[in-house]
């Protein structure tokens, strides 16, 4: 059996996808960071690629988006490019919304509770069954963010770390 393989990290210019295709691989794969408008040239390239009988891909990962803001924005990309596979861990590395206010916490399982849930007295990302609920994203002005974080109350760089490293020694 042959098995697809996608091109990531090396998937760093416009033309890497292209000439990865040219070598014989399969697809990228898609990450806000990398720049969401060239997740879309590169799906245009797939559906070219699929047009012509290649199996031609675009996956997706982010391994460390956690909520509000990145996540949610860049669930909503995925969303809109059709992707609906993606690794994503940021949740098991990060104590839910742990860095932000109680008020934004709040905010955010009320406002999307099928993306949030509080889960032992810790508004957590909520999948069920393998997936994200990102219907209530969908139309929501600023890549879906109907509650904005109160940035004067959400943890400092170094609490975010010291916390990352005692939750990773557990």
């Amino acid at each position: 059996p042959h098995f697809p393989v996608i091109i990531d990290e090396a998937d760093d210019t416009i033309d890497s996808f292209p000439r990865a295709l040219a070598l014989g691989y399969s697809g990228t794969s898609h990450k806000n960071c990398k720049n969401t408008f060239k997740s879309v040239a590169n799906l245009a390239r797939v559906q070219q690629e699929r047009d012509s009988g290649w199996l031609a891909m675009l996956s997706a990962e982010d391994l460390t988006n956690i909520g509000v803001v990145a996540l949610q924005q860049d669930l909503v990309a995925l969303s809109s490019l059709g992707i609906t596979h993606a690794e994503r861990n940021g949740h098991h590395y990060f104590r839910g919304l742990a860095h932000l206010s109680a008020k934004t916490q709040n905010a955010a399982c009320a406002v999307l509770p099928e993306l949030y849930t509080n889960h032992e007295s810790l508004p957590r990302l909520q999948i069920q069954h393998g997936q994200i609920d990102v219907a209530a994203l969908h139309g929501v002005a600023g890549l879906g963010m109907p509650v904005w974080p109160d940035l004067e109350k959400c943890q400092s760089l170094n609490e975010l770390k010291s916390a990352l490293t005692a939750f990773q020694a557990l």
